[in-house]
């Protein structure tokens, strides 16, 4: 018995070196799985004998398991060598006509006469079919398909696209601006040089019989996001080994597939007879496809030059060293060179920024230009000049103003007239108390959303407004100041409080986060306020309805409140316009420049490029009679006008039409003359007419305020049209200044105006019982 036992731990041994053998002869197989002996001991027993005396009978081979560990990967030079990491199998069919399935972890495979890919002993791989883009359409076993490789499988095939996903540095400097460039040594592209182009990348492409090659993109930035193109722009530069690869320009298409139609101004649209009515895309035409602008036409460009100024004109010095004073205030109109004040011995005075010239473009209508106000030189006046013209002439958009109100069920007509500003002060115990009534701002100065009824049962809103940024900021400014001075008692204050030169909440617009902003001023509304009833800890700004609205004001709930201290102010979200074109997108011009020439004293106006001929005039008017205040640029030649005839000019401002009747036998042709070139220039005098407009069983009273323009002269006479609502006809009214001599001070003749306008208005109410509308009371 003793020597069996032995026997079987040497038949033990033999067993466990066979299948030791067995892996290290495997050891080059692929997907070869390790095999490992398993014994047991023989252990035999009766049942009457007690097993604490028994003695073991030896060993038994009990298994030999295979050890499906994840082996190692090795790269091979066949393309169809295959491996799988993990848990699972290649499946094969024996033959084409096969039923039956085999699975092994060996992934060598090859492709046979017939370009199916199987394994040595002839086996086909099984997958699962695939669409077109390469996504699985099934994945049972009975759908796997037998692998055949098409016949095009293996040629070389030439890199046709690429796509590139990367951040550029937001923060990069531009470096074709950088002040080491000059006329002299202007900035020009060179790969070799690192310092031309801020960053680099490479990818490997292939030409058309597959050899792999390196393309590197160089990338320049060229501009910074700006609030009209809120992106930063890159120049890129491609490279295949040391020749540029030359951009060519594919149809833009929009998310419709709409082709992208472009003018010569730089204006895009998927509907160019919006543009031009009369564009035929089968015909040659000013609007192209984006990539038909291959050939670039020199243009000539437009260029005036204004007249040498008089020594009493604007004096910036030998040197352009001395600056000038521009104001843009009404109540200053009175200090100014245009106003025709006696200029003292070497005085300097200001010079007057609205309607302060005008530009037409290639035929376009003369549009008046107005500056800020500010002290420049000649050249920062140009500058200031070139901004403005672009600005009048770019491709800005007007906000569009709509009425807020309830209609007869209690919804709310949303609109974004209405802005609601609530102010807060800390109490004894530290909690926030607001103000009992919000203050509001109604642009469009109807009821708003407290109940202005539509108008004719309709339920949209009638009223609408459009508004520049800067009229915006001008109109809702006014506004709350109204809306405080209403309530000068509230919060301490006499009447007629508001400065507007210091209002104690600002109204602005951030230009960065294009953002209306509020900024309260804390020594009159904050905690250094002198008065207990105007010291408030923070301020928020809401609108009465649930959703933001597009000035980027967003409902009371959501607003977030603003703590009242220096250079702290609540913004809004990104307000952007989004009203009508302000000027007719056919007549949009761009790139328009005023330059100052400090050696002949002289401003020059030059048109941009259009790729066509262009043309510029430029016109000045003059308020003044004083024969020692000039022109500051070359006006228009009144020259072909004929006098001994009646002329009409008629203007509208603010929706109320002035026409001007000219009687021929004024006191001079000096006179007649002076007032049609004055016709281009506002002169800053505003009416306000209150007018009263009766809605159900309330008055609501609407003050609008309107300019006239040109000088005021003898025998001058003004047809006022007054539309008060809706339902109620135009009414028009007669006004005639009296004008006592050609010398009359500019603010007497305003104040003829202005008593001219009253009486006829006094006069129209007494002599038309009943009018039908009160059409307000004195001018102020």
């Amino acid at each position: 018995m003793s020597f069996y036992t032995s026997l079987t731990g040497l038949n033990g041994a033999q067993a466990d070196i066979a299948a030791i053998s067995n892996n290290i002869a495997n050891v080059g197989t692929t997907g070869f799985k390790r095999s490992r002996a398993e014994f047991g001991d023989i252990f035999a027993t009766s049942p009457l004998q007690a097993a604490s005396s028994a003695v073991g009978s030896g060993t038994i081979l009990k298994s030999v398991n295979q050890q499906f560990t994840q082996g190692n990967i090795q790269s091979s030079l066949n393309a169809l060598d295959l491996a799988i990491s993990g848990q699972g199998f290649f499946a094969l069919k024996p033959s084409l006509t096969s039923t039956q399935t085999t699975y092994t972890r060996d992934g060598s495979f090859s492709v046979n006469n017939d370009r199916y890919v199987v394994d040595a002993q002839g086996q086909l791989l099984q997958v699962f079919p695939v669409n077109a883009d390469g996504s699985v359409i099934a994945t049972g076993a009975n759908s796997a398909k037998n692998l055949q490789l098409p016949t095009t499988s293996g040629l070389p095939k030439a890199s046709q696209t690429i796509q590139l996903g990367l951040n550029l540095p937001a923060n990069a400097s531009i470096i074709p601006a950088s002040s080491a460039y000059t006329a002299s040594n202007p900035y020009v592209f060179d790969k070799t040089n690192a310092a031309t182009y801020n960053q680099s990348t490479s990818i490997t492409i292939y030409d058309s019989l597959g050899n792999p090659t390196i393309a590197t993109i160089y990338y320049v930035k060229t501009s910074n996001a700006t609030e009209a193109s809120p992106t930063n722009k890159w120049e890129t530069h491609v490279f295949v080994g040391d020749r540029e690869v030359t951009p060519q320009l594919i149809t833009a298409k929009d998310d419709q597939t709409k082709t992208y139609y472009i003018n010569k101004f730089g204006q895009i649209t998927t509907d160019p007879q919006s543009v031009d009515p009369t564009f035929n895309a089968a015909a040659a035409h000013p609007l192209y496809k984006q990539d038909d602008q291959t050939n670039k036409t020199p243009s000539t460009a437009a260029s005036v030059v204004g007249s040498i100024m008089k020594s009493s004109g604007f004096d910036f010095g030998d040197t352009d060293a001395t600056p000038v004073t521009i104001v843009t205030d009404p109540a200053l109109y009175g200090t100014t060179r245009e106003s025709g004040s006696t200029v003292a011995a070497g005085a300097n005075p200001p010079y007057w920024g609205t309607d302060m010239f005008t530009v037409s473009v290639d035929g376009s209508a003369p549009q008046s230009i107005s500056i800020d106000a500010g002290t420049y030189t000649g050249t920062q006046l140009a500058a200031e000049m070139t901004r403005a013209v672009n600005e009048k002439f770019g491709s800005a958009h007007y906000f569009s103003i709509t009425d807020t109100y309830r209609k007869d069920g209690g919804g709310v007509v949303n609109g974004n007239d209405i802005l609601k500003l609530n102010l807060s002060s800390l109490a004894a115990d530290g909690s926030s108390v607001s103000i009992a009534n919000p203050i509001e701002i109604d642009l469009l100065g109807t009821a708003g959303s407290a109940g202005t009824p539509p108008v004719n049962g309709a339920n949209t809103a009638e009223n609408t407004m459009q508004l520049t940024r800067s009229q915006l900021i001008e109109t809702a400014q006014k506004k709350l100041n109204d809306a405080l001075n209403l309530r000068h008692n509230e919060f301490g204050k006499p009447a007629t409080w508001p400065d507007s030169k210091n209002p104690p909440i600002v109204v602005g617009y951030d230009i960065a986060n294009r953002a209306l902003t509020f900024t309260v001023d804390p020594t009159q509304m904050g905690p250094n306020a002198n008065e207990p009833a105007s010291r408030f800890n923070s301020i928020q700004v809401y609108n009465p309805t649930d959703t933001i609205n597009d000035l980027g004001i967003p409902p009371k709930t959501t607003s977030p409140s603003a703590l009242i201290r220096s250079n702290v102010n609540w913004m809004g979200l990104a307000a952007l316009p989004g009203g009508d074109p302000i000027l007719d997108p056919r007549e949009q011009r761009t790139g328009i420049e005023v330059i100052y020439n400090k050696d002949t004293r002289q401003f020059s106006f030059s048109s941009g490029s259009t790729g066509e001929a262009s043309s510029i005039t430029v016109g000045r008017s003059v308020l003044a009679g004083s024969p020692d205040v000039q022109a500051q640029v070359d006006s228009y030649d009144m020259s072909s006008i004929d006098y001994s005839k009646a002329q009409s000019i008629q203007l509208e401002v603010n929706g109320r039409t002035l026409t001007y009747n000219y009687v021929p036998g004024q006191s001079s042709a000096t006179d007649s003359k002076a007032f049609f070139s004055g016709i281009q220039q506002a002169v800053p005098v505003t009416t306000d007419t209150p007018m009263e407009v009766t809605q159900g069983s309330s008055t609501q009273v609407e003050v609008q305020s309107f300019s006239t323009f040109g000088n005021i002269m003898a025998r001058d006479e003004y047809a006022l049209t007054l539309a008060p609502a809706p339902s109620v006809a135009p009414v028009t009214i007669n006004v005639r200044p009296i004008i006592t001599s050609s010398s009359m001070a500019t603010s007497d003749r305003l104040l003829a105006f202005k008593d001219a306008v009253n009486t006829a208005i006094s006069d129209y109410n007494s002599t038309t019982p009943p009018p039908p509308v009160a059409i307000g009371a004195k001018i102020d």
